[in-house]
């Protein structure tokens, strides 16, 4: 995927920040004018909010087959280096001739290794593959079948057998020792593509979001109704497995007010 020797020795290098589609856009279309890019993404994987999305108006179309085509692209360009899991900590200089400092957080497995078998999924079954905010984030995860790179990765924080998962991995991927990493890059230009950050209401307590399991954001319910969510596309509320009787819908949380948040 990336021509490390390229990347260093040339200054037609270009700093994409975030890997959403209009990152991923970028990255493409700057790797097909010969351009050097990092394209950086501080989640695991790359795709950002389109892949939490099962069908979008007005075609009705499914967003992760628009988008899976760009993602294996992606993996593919001789181009484009990925950086998951990786953050900005600073950048110096101007126009032409930026010098970055990059952030990589530990994913504590190893991509050369690892396989997304699924044997650590499979053995700790709190994990999670791709339901935001109806299961709490689990020891390994991987947000959608499909994703890039095609790895899990492990928040050892919530892990209490940390042996016991590293043993299960038939590749030996799992590495507990991983530590943060920061490279500093230099290059001619940056793009930023940030996206867009998801509204919490959990401190409006008239909601009862995050209390009531059956009050969910408008991104869960997308989630609930996806062939690829939790419940295979089928209706059901959270807290009883069943088909609800009524939906009653609040617009707008958070758009038309000056609360917190």
């Amino acid at each position: 995927m990336q021509n490390s020797n390229r990347l260093q020795t040339q200054n037609n290098k270009v700093l994409v920040i975030g890997g959403g589609l209009g990152g991923i856009r970028t990255a493409l279309d700057l790797a097909e004018a010969e351009k050097d890019v990092v394209l950086v993404d501080k989640a695991a994987t790359i795709g950002g909010l389109m892949t939490q999305l099962d069908r979008t108006f007005p075609t009705n179309n499914c967003d992760l087959c628009t988008i899976a085509p760009h993602l294996s692209e992606t993996n593919r360009q001789d181009h484009i280096e990925l950086m998951e899991l990786t953050s900005v900590e600073s950048v110096k200089g101007e126009k032409g001739n930026f010098s970055v400092t990059l952030k990589t957080e530990p994913r504590y497995i190893n991509l050369d290794k690892c396989t997304g078998c699924g044997e650590c999924f499979n053995h700790f079954p709190e994990c999670v593959r791709f339901n935001p905010g109806l299961d709490h984030r689990a020891p390994t995860c991987m947000r959608y079948p499909q994703a890039t790179p095609q790895a899990f990765s492990i928040d050892l924080a919530q892990c209490n057998d940390v042996k016991a998962l590293v043993g299960i991995c038939p590749a030996g991927a799992i590495n507990p020792d991983d530590m943060p990493r920061n490279r500093e890059i230099r290059c001619a230009s940056i793009v930023l593509s940030p996206g867009a950050s998801l509204f919490d209401p959990s401190h409006l307590d008239y909601l009862g979001y995050g209390k009531l399991p059956d009050v969910v954001t408008s991104l869960e319910y997308e989630r609930i109704l996806s062939a690829s969510g939790p419940t295979g596309g089928k209706l059901l509320c959270p807290s009883t497995g069943r088909q609800p009787k009524k939906v009653a819908w609040i617009q707008c949380i958070g758009s038309r007010g000056l609360q917190k948040g």
